[in-house]
């Protein structure tokens, strides 16, 4: 059985557990994770940079250089290095050809999306590095990876040649998230603190939810804009029926799911140009059994069949969501679960374990390219 050596700069992070999830569920393939930064242990073969060699850190962030890094890559052999996110490919480019490791990036939406003048503003090494090297990583690498049809498109427009890119969908762990006979009397947010997200357009569509009939809105997230959208929750009188959670557990959003009347992702393009590049969370929720409201926003409209298993908006207009949220809490328990069901289906049908099985031919399909050039 080949390895595949899964690197990110820093890992691993609570909001992308997708990067763990995808690996847990290969088939055919051993994962190693490769970082400079390893945050919290993980269950697995792990090549990293002890935060003991600060000289070899900086080395690496600096000029993309890591004896021990390099030296764990040819302990492992890997067959393939999955770096995801544009940037860490970037920073992990220079060892793998070195070492003559065929090399994929995945692309999540920012790198792609976010003005090349935005990410240098942002002053991470990282995106630094990602901006002198764009182009060679464009050339060299052997493939990338779209999340997502509207990424593509991003991709292509961004300079990645066509032929380099493979639209593949992450997927979702359907025995992970399932549906509840029980459903609770509130509605669902998962999303970080930020203008990207959307929570505005959802607390003014919330506040047109009649108070009479008693639903609450619960919040899961954090970031810069916590204090704001509280303040904006009192402006609109709606901060009795509005639960923050913070920051949650994998596990606790989950049971969150599988217990709300619906889910809503209000996502829309912030100044930068960046929004969702397709939104996992949303096929968790439709996998949860309930039904999903989500703006035409970036990849977001290929997570949800309009009028079947959710509803799709205008990003922004919170008078159209407001209108189609008042009309899914109208109905019954039964119309939402018969709804919910449908939004199952379509989320069994991107299965992780599924899904990862065309990855692994993905995997296949590069390294024999590489082999043969």
């Amino acid at each position: 059985m080949r390895d595949v050596a899964y690197y990110r700069t820093t890992m691993p992070f609570v909001s992308e557990s997708f990067i763990l999830e995808q690996a847990n569920s290969l088939h055919n393939y051993n994962a190693l994770f490769v970082c400079r930064d390893l945050k919290s242990p993980i269950a697995a073969d792990v090549v990293t940079i002890d935060a003991l060699h600060r000289h070899e850190r900086m080395k690496f962030t600096l000029l993309r250089q890591s004896t021990l890094i390099k030296q764990g890559l040819v302990r492992y052999k890997p067959s393939l290095i999955h770096a995801h996110f544009l940037p860490d490919a970037v920073m992990i480019a220079p060892i793998a050809k070195k070492l003559n490791i065929p090399l994929i990036a995945t692309s999540h939406g920012f790198d792609t999306q976010m003005s090349r003048w935005s990410l240098f503003k942002t002053c991470k090494p990282t995106n630094w590095h990602y901006l002198l090297h764009e182009r060679n990583l464009y050339k060299n690498a052997d493939a990338f990876i779209a999340v997502s049809q509207y990424m593509r498109q991003r991709m292509i427009e961004r300079g990645i040649a066509d032929s380099k890119i493979f639209t593949h969908y992450i997927g979702v762990d359907t025995q992970k998230f399932q549906p509840l006979l029980h459903q609770g009397k509130f509605i669902l947010n998962v999303s970080r603190h930020v203008k990207v997200k959307g929570i505005e357009v959802l607390l003014r569509a919330f506040a047109k939810v009649p108070l009479s009939e008693g639903w609450q809105l619960i919040q899961v997230g954090a970031g810069t804009e916590t204090l704001e959208l509280q303040a904006l929750a009192i402006e609109l009188s709606i901060d009795s029926r509005v639960t923050w959670l913070g920051a949650q557990p994998h596990d606790e959003v989950k049971k969150l799911m599988q217990q709300c009347a619906c889910y809503i992702q209000a996502s829309m393009p912030d100044q930068n140009g960046q929004t969702e590049a397709f939104g996992i969370v949303l096929l968790e929720a439709a996998a949860s059994g309930v039904p999903v409201l989500a703006s035409r926003s970036g990849g977001m409209p290929e997570g949800v069949i309009d009028n079947e298993t959710g509803y799709l908006f205008e990003p922004g207009n919170f008078n159209e969501l407001a209108e189609k949220l008042n009309y899914v809490l109208a109905q019954s328990n039964e119309w939402r679960k018969t709804m919910g069901l449908a939004g199952r289906a379509f989320a069994q049908s991107l299965d992780i374990r599924s899904q990862t099985l065309l990855l692994e031919n993905i995997y296949d399909q590069v390294i024999a390219n590489h082999a043969s050039n």
